[in-house]
């Protein structure tokens, strides 16, 4: 884990771009990097198995340690796996429908099941941003909403228009709420290249168009 740690921050700053995306387009320097996450695959997968397969103390799954532990995994390294799907399928596939590892599944339930014991007033709402995005699957969402966009452009389909406002939404939410980290924003990000075709998109379609995404974005809000 900390040597993925430390990827994502060299990647920031010597790059310019998210851990996400340098390890998408991955060139041979980022060989290291792919066997760490797949590493980790193989010891979560054998966690969960054993815990599926009733091998591990029948309150395992609810011990803090462990849902810390599977909840920072994946928000770190579920990226890269979202990445090696896209670069894999070239863009062919989804994978919060075909490629999502169980592994994941079964970690986010056990946050899930966890959260739902604990008092809404433990939630404090953040003030700054997530030093991980704290949707594992929010590049999942975005590289369909790029997939969306690239459709719609070409074909003016109604229903993607549809899927990209949603998406949108999601994507304020998530920001209005900090629960998204500085690396989507950075210049060279798949987010900002979607940000800005969809506007682009909406305001030719529109003119004058804006939004509360837009006033993020124009404000760069998400800064304070």
């Amino acid at each position: 884990m900390a040597e993925l740690e430390w990827y994502k921050e060299n990647c920031e700053k010597d790059d310019g771009i998210g851990y996400y995306d340098t390890f998408k387009d991955q060139g041979k320097e980022d060989i290291h990097a792919d066997g760490n996450r797949i590493k980790l695959a193989g010891f979560w997968d054998d966690i969960t198995e054993k815990w599926e397969g009733h091998e591990l103390p029948s309150d395992f799954q609810s011990q803090n340690k462990w849902i810390n532990a599977g909840t920072a995994y994946r928000r770190l390294v579920e990226p890269l796996d979202i990445a090696h799907y896209y670069r894999m399928s070239k863009g062919k596939g989804n994978y919060i429908l075909d490629g999502r590892p169980k592994r994941h599944k079964v970690l986010q339930k056990w946050m899930e099941d966890k959260e739902k014991t604990r008092s809404s007033r433990d939630k404090k709402p953040r003030t700054r941003l997530a030093s991980l995005t704290q949707d594992s699957c929010f590049w999942a969402h975005l590289e369909e909403a790029l997939k969306d966009l690239e459709t719609l452009k070409q074909q003016h389909h109604h229903q993607k228009a549809e899927s990209l406002e949603e998406f949108e939404g999601y994507a304020t939410k998530i920001v209005n709420d900090r629960n998204i980290s500085l690396d989507v924003f950075l210049e060279g990000s798949s987010f900002m290249e979607w940000w800005k075709e969809w506007k682009e998109y909406k305001q030719n379609q529109f003119p004058g168009w804006t939004s509360p995404l837009n006033d993020i974005m124009e404000n760069e809000s998400w800064k304070r």
